[in-house]
């Protein structure tokens, strides 16, 4: 008996010291975790790009055993901004200056007690006081951003005679995923839905009703070197539809947006994917639709160099025309490599047909920084089709808001220039007029050979090469576009 009793006092202090051990061990982890957390915060906020116009900072950290508090600083610089109104009196206006502070709380782990529950992971980041705002740092050190939107419905009475309105939300949803130093980034946005109807008895002609199905957004980058993230990126819309007066009157169906980017052996490629499966607008059916764009061969180091100077300009107000010439300087280097612009595919089914069309353009790999040396250095070649009524249709609309945009900006000129195809020859009085001009600028197009007729299409083609440009098999003459 007496043995037992001390095998039993021996067990019962094993498992007394493993337990102290063990809530030790939960302790120090909280504790060690926080400075884990804090260390994460400081180079998710310290890669974040500082400009004299925008600049985080993390302060005021004080670190606790199972919490810490903190605040995040945001200092924005306004610059002056000059506005010129509508009688062109000039009026500066001063800079502006602001310092915003956002207290924080930080939970640490490995595991929070929250209002929802208990998680696992290695903080959660919220504001002071708490709300649904909030940020979650998991195990891989992983800082996960999350937001949703609930479902609602609304339905009322405008007055007692001009009609019901009714608007369902479905709701959205967004993720946003960061590593500790912003090299990986990946996310999403979802819009669950959005229908809507409005009527009125007295004039069945406005009832208006919509329905837009979910659209998503999502994105996956890493961090090639600073201010380049390459990877994928996607845009969704599968349906958005409008009625008028019980008639559709537009229709989206099918829409996807895809880019992509990389660098393999420093050699920045980058790829774009549009399709569209139907579009109904003014009565029509178009689609579907495929376009397929890519830029290969660019230089990632001056792609980076332009990105890095364009923000710059940007935060400080710059002019758009300085940011044009700032990248027009870099231009050459950054096809230095032997740039490649193709457009592979690109076709789209209309009511009068298809447009189809494809080109490849290439520059030799060049040391020099020349524009105007490295564009005579292009060769390439490509082809476009499409339905003879829907060019005149596209020249016609052209022609008639020129010359409205002309009629609106000299009122008192009523002179008739020379025809062109890239000016109104006069200011129409009717559609026929329109219609006229249009006709003879496509004649002369083909009697010049810059356009050929091909049973109901137009078709162009041309091709670059030692200096030259063929257009349908002949040089080409500036002459054809007077």
């Amino acid at each position: 008996m007496k043995g037992n009793l001390i095998i039993r006092i021996l067990i019962m202090k094993k498992w007394t010291g493993f337990f102290v051990f063990l809530v030790a061990l939960i302790l120090v982890a909280f504790y060690a975790i926080g400075f884990t957390i804090k260390s994460t915060l400081n180079k998710n906020i310290n890669s974040i790009p500082k400009t004299s116009a925008f600049n985080v900072r993390l302060h005021k950290y004080h670190c606790g055993w199972f919490s810490s508090q903190a605040v995040i600083s945001v200092k924005m610089h306004i610059p002056s901004q000059t506005i010129t109104d509508k009688n062109n009196v000039t009026k500066t206006e001063p800079p502006v200056d602001l310092d915003i502070d956002i207290p924080i709380l930080i939970k640490h782990g490995p595991f929070i007690v929250t209002n929802d529950g208990i998680r696992f992971g290695m903080g959660l980041i919220t504001t002071q006081p708490e709300t649904h705002y909030e940020a979650f740092i998991n195990y891989l050190n992983r800082t996960i951003f999350r937001y949703r939107l609930p479902s609602l419905a609304i339905e009322g009475k405008i007055g007692q005679n001009e009609g019901d309105f009714q608007l369902a939300w479905q709701g959205l949803t967004s993720l946003l995923s960061v590593s500790s130093n912003l090299d990986h980034i990946d996310g999403n946005f979802q819009l669950l839905g959005l229908n809507g109807a409005a009527s009125n008895p007295a004039n069945a002609g406005s009832n208006l009703s919509f329905k837009i199905g979910e659209i998503a957004y999502d994105f996956k980058l890493k961090r090639y070197q600073d201010w380049l993230w390459l990877g994928q990126s996607r845009f969704d819309i599968p349906t958005i539809a409008i009625n008028l007066a019980g008639n559709q009157v537009f229709e989206l169906t099918g829409f996807n947006f895809l880019a992509s980017s990389d660098v393999h052996n420093e050699i920045l490629d980058v790829d774009l994917k549009l399709s569209l499966e139907k579009l109904f607008a003014n009565n029509q059916n178009y689609g579907p639709g495929v376009l397929h764009l890519s830029l290969r061969n660019l230089d990632p180091v001056i792609m980076a160099k332009i990105n890095q100077q364009e923000f710059s300009m940007m935060q400080n107000n710059s002019d758009p025309n300085v940011i044009v010439l700032a990248f027009a300087n870099e231009l050459p280097q950054l096809l230095a490599k032997g740039a490649v612009l193709e457009l592979s595919e690109m076709t789209l089914n209309l009511p009068d047909g298809k447009i189809v069309g494809n080109f490849k353009v290439a520059l030799p790999k060049n040391d020099n920084n020349d524009l105007s040396q490295v564009m005579q250095k292009l060769q390439g070649e490509g082809s476009f089709k499409a339905p003879m009524v829907t060019v005149k249709t596209l020249l016609a609309a052209s022609l008639k808001n020129e010359s409205s945009d002309n009629t609106q900006s000299n009122p008192e000129n009523t002179s008739e220039p020379s025809a062109s195809p890239t000016q109104v020859l006069a200011n129409p009085n009717n559609d026929n007029d329109v219609d006229k001009k249009a006709d003879k600028i496509l004649q002369d197009l083909v009697s010049k050979g810059f356009l050929k007729i091909e049973g109901n299409d137009y078709v162009f083609t041309f091709k670059l090469e030692n200096q030259k440009i063929m257009v349908n098999g002949q040089v080409f003459n500036p002459d054809m576009l007077k």
